[in-house]
């Protein structure tokens, strides 16, 4: 009966323990850089939460399921949708039917076919602060090809802006052709904006995909829509419906591309190579819908990756408000005149 006590301790014992416990969290929190804690963010512990009390903006990754940003928001709107449902409560890598949303990067190849990387898209990533408002998230080698993958995202502590360099690093012994596929899903519903390409190969700009024996087959010569339109050179495209999943590509040049949901305009920034080959045709960018998501995908040019180097690929992410909801076409193609110039072209005198 001496030590009944150990399983019973006094009240001030455990006033002690939650004491060390809540010094141990805090010493945690002082050892990241700043703008920068770690949470459960639905079903996933440790991810990283970026935050700007100034912008009023903060963005959520999650390191177990891919190193994905599961959340993006200024003001308090996350224009991602994500899905907490397409993984196990262990964060397990295997995948579900179910898409987990979000954003991600895949590596593609117009030359060969290549098999989905589940380690580059649904392992754990290591996940590293080295400066105030970023972190790096660098996968496994893939099992086959020994590629990897590491993302550098950094959020602008003034403006909320976010940063993404991406970088695929061939570990192995063979030279591969391929190239970087960022895909960003969003909450369904809003309008999708881009610049027609003025030299644009395809006769209207824009492409369609339909499904033809199992094949995906792009029209280029003459696709139609009812939610799509060319509005003063810029197409605009609403999402959302009861219809069957859309898609569409463009060889966008002007280096944006822009989602516009309810108060909310997001702007994607990419690179643009007029001497680069890029795939599908020419697509720089494609744009994807059914009733419940928006995707936006930025391909970039397929390179020969020898062993030992490294493909870089830059993005940069605005989210903008608005003052009024958008509800139509003409509303979201106004909306348009509030995208900032692209990052990555020359300044312009």
């Amino acid at each position: 009966m001496r030590f009944a006590w150990f399983n019973h301790p006094p009240a001030s014992w455990r006033q002690v323990g939650l004491a060390v416990g809540l010094l141990a969290l805090a010493a945690a929190a002082a050892d990241l850089p700043k703008g920068i804690s770690r949470e459960r963010y639905l079903v996933w512990d440790g991810a990283l939460r970026l935050e700007s009390s100034e912008a009023e903006a903060l963005a959520v990754i999650v390191p177990e399921v891919g190193g994905r940003v599961m959340r993006y928001e200024v003001m308090g709107e996350n224009i991602l949708w994500d899905n907490a449902s397409a993984f196990e409560r262990s964060g397990s890598q295997g995948r579900k039917a179910l898409p987990p949303g979000g954003y991600q990067v895949y590596v593609g190849s117009d030359s060969a076919p290549l098999s989905e990387m589940e380690r580059l898209v649904y392992g754990p990533y290591q996940a590293a602060t080295p400066r105030d408002f970023t972190v790096t998230l660098t996968s496994e080698p893939d099992l086959i090809r020994e590629l990897v993958l590491q993302k550098e995202i950094t959020l602008d502590p003034e403006k909320g802006d976010l940063g993404l360099v991406q970088r695929l690093s061939n570990k192995g012994a063979r030279e591969i052709v391929c190239g970087l596929r960022s895909r960003t899903q969003c909450r369904g519903g809003g309008f999708f904006v881009a610049p027609v390409n003025k030299y644009s190969r395809f006769r209207l700009g824009w492409t369609l995909r339909h499904i033809v024996e199992d094949q995906a087959i792009y029209d280029s010569l003459n696709p139609a829509h009812d939610r799509v339109k060319i509005m003063g050179g810029l197409l605009v495209a609403q999402t959302g419906g009861t219809g069957p999943e859309t898609r569409i590509g463009l060889d966008v040049s002007a280096e944006w591309v822009a989602y516009v949901y309810d108060r909310s305009l997001f702007v994607v920034y990419f690179p643009y190579d007029f001497r680069a080959k890029y795939p599908h045709g020419g697509h720089t960018i494609e744009l994807g819908w059914n009733p419940w998501i928006s995707e936006i995908e930025v391909l970039a040019p397929d390179e020969s990756l020898a062993p030992g180097k490294t493909i870089t690929v830059p993005l940069k992410w605005s989210l903008i408000p608005l003052k009024v909801a958008v509800t139509n076409a003409k509303q979201a193609r106004a909306a348009a005149a509030k995208v900032p110039p692209s990052p990555f072209s020359p300044a312009r005198k």
